[in-house]
């Protein structure tokens, strides 16, 4: 009996490990594909050119946009241009509270004035832009405009 008890035993073994192997649960492999449009910023430098001319054109700026003022730089801008015929001399009377989005806004387009002239208290913020030019040289002072008064 006792081989009949283990023959039993032996059946009963595979047939249960039969059954849990088939219901053991199935590996699946599966691959998976997702595309993303990402968006991509690209800068394209862009040359901006000027007119060409036969004058200098030097852009003045100023905060004196009141028109008594702005008469007497257009009187001493036409003094100037007089004794210079090659160069033209723009004066720009712009708002006071406006000037530090517009030096902003041109040096963003690469387009800053030769000349700013603005009231003290508007200068501190300018410390926080890069370096423009560097300190002046003895050639480039000898051509400022004396003034006149």
């Amino acid at each position: 009996m006792n081989k009949k008890f283990s023959l039993l035993a032996i059946a009963l073994l595979v047939t249960a490990s039969m059954i849990l192997a088939a219901c053991q649960p199935q590996v699946v492999t599966q691959e998976v594909v997702v595309t993303q449009e990402v968006p991509v910023e690209v800068e394209v430098p862009v040359e901006v050119t000027a007119e060409p001319t036969d004058k200098t054109v030097i852009e003045f700026w100023t905060t004196d946009n009141e028109e008594p003022r702005v008469d007497v730089y257009e009187a001493i801008a036409s003094a100037f241009m007089e004794e210079h015929p090659d160069i033209d001399l723009r004066i720009v009377p712009i708002e006071e509270a406006g000037i530090a989005q517009r030096i902003a806004t041109a040096q963003a387009a690469n387009r800053l004035p030769d000349i700013v002239r603005m009231g003290v208290e508007r200068v501190s913020w300018t410390r926080k832009l890069p370096p423009l030019l560097s300190p002046p040289s003895a050639k480039m002072t000898s051509v400022l405009v004396p003034c006149r008064w």
